[in-house]
């Protein structure tokens, strides 16, 4: 049936404008994949992480060696290369640090010596327009984008209930070495030592002694008053003072006193076997360093910057109990692999 002359002109007008219309939604969806295109590309450009350990003569420069290199391996675009002093040194530190003029790196990750001696450059180094993630010690009143490790108030708080632990069938006292008034993030510790105490069912503070986070000056005071206190229950350490400078085969404290120790350093792991230390207080440091790298990746994106926060890493109390536990996923660790589900 043939159609009239109008009406087949009216069909060429919807046909040519129908092709029309075609062609501006493939040119407005051709943009928009050009602008989505453009923005992954720019989320895949190499990136630079520069992670600044302690020192390679301690147990966590394995760690953060692995995890790196796994990290990396994950993501193909970054690049991350771990440096450390040759021993482990808060002046080590700083000078890796000093030296990053005109090195080509997007961000940084570093875990603490000392985390106050490092407050100053790394404030610098943030406001010279270097994100910096710290993991491990927070440096405490710096400039630092983001945080990733333990709450020192619930370091604090778990170190009440290892002693509570310890406790349970002697004495319910205890002597208290801290760094509170010197030490900015000591004091978050101590304080969260002091909340935790009442809840301790019982457990007695004789005497608290600040040591001004001074290991020979912790070693001096922690044997002094240890001969006044012989018959305590167990002392509480808020960091690993006393054990840094003194040599592996002395001991702190005469036979029958003994410690909880806020560090799990595999350092201290000799001395738990030997009896000297019944509880430590760690934190699963391979996840720390983890979070710390994904964080420095996240700050190289804008769109995922603003949403960067701290990150907590749980306390955890480490005895007799579970010590191989503790030791299976160090091993884990110093291959890049994270601790097995609990």
């Amino acid at each position: 049936m043939s159609r009239p002359f109008g009406m087949n002109r009216t069909l060429r007008c919807v046909g040519q404008w129908s092709r029309l219309i075609c062609l501006l939604v493939s040119f407005v969806i051709g943009a928009g994949c050009e602008e989505n295109s453009g923005a992954s590309r720019s989320r895949i450009e190499p990136t630079r992480i520069l992670f600044v350990g302690e020192g390679k003569d301690v147990a966590s420069w394995r760690v953060i060696e692995a995890t790196a290199k796994a990290f990396a391996e994950a993501h193909p675009h970054v690049t991350v290369d771990a440096v450390a002093p040759s021993v482990s040194s808060p002046v080590g530190q700083q000078e890796i640090l000093r030296n990053l003029a005109g090195k080509d790196i997007d961000t940084i990750c570093i875990l603490p010596v000392q985390p106050d001696a490092l407050e100053a450059i790394v404030s610098e180094i943030a406001n010279s327009g270097i994100p910096i993630v710290v993991v491990g010690r927070d440096i405490v009143g710096s400039r630092r984008s983001a945080y990733c490790g333990p709450s020192e108030s619930e370091l604090g708080e778990a170190t009440v209930t290892a002693c509570g632990m310890v406790l349970e069938k002697r004495s319910k006292t205890l002597m208290l070495l801290h760094a509170a008034k010197t030490d900015k993030r000591q004091g978050f510790r101590y304080r969260g030592f002091q909340h935790e105490l009442p809840m301790a069912g019982g457990v007695h503070v004789v005497r608290e002694v600040d040591c001004g986070g001074d290991p020979a000056e912790a070693v001096r005071l922690a044997k002094s008053e240890s001969r006044r206190y012989p018959r305590i229950g167990c002392w509480a350490l808020l960091d690993d003072w006393p054990l840094r400078s003194l040599p592996p085969e002395e001991r702190l404290f005469g036979l029958g006193i003994t410690m909880v120790v806020c560090d799990a350093d595999p350092s201290l792991w000799p001395r738990m076997a030997d009896g000297q230390i019944q509880a430590l207080v760690g934190y699963d440091l391979r996840e720390a360093i983890r979070a710390g790298l994904t964080i420095a990746l996240r700050l190289t994106m804008p769109d995922d910057r603003r949403f960067v926060t701290d990150v907590h890493i749980k306390a955890e109390v480490f005895t007799e109990a579970n010590i191989a536990q503790l030791k299976a996923r160090w091993a884990l660790w110093e291959q890049g692999k994270r601790s097995p589900p609990e």
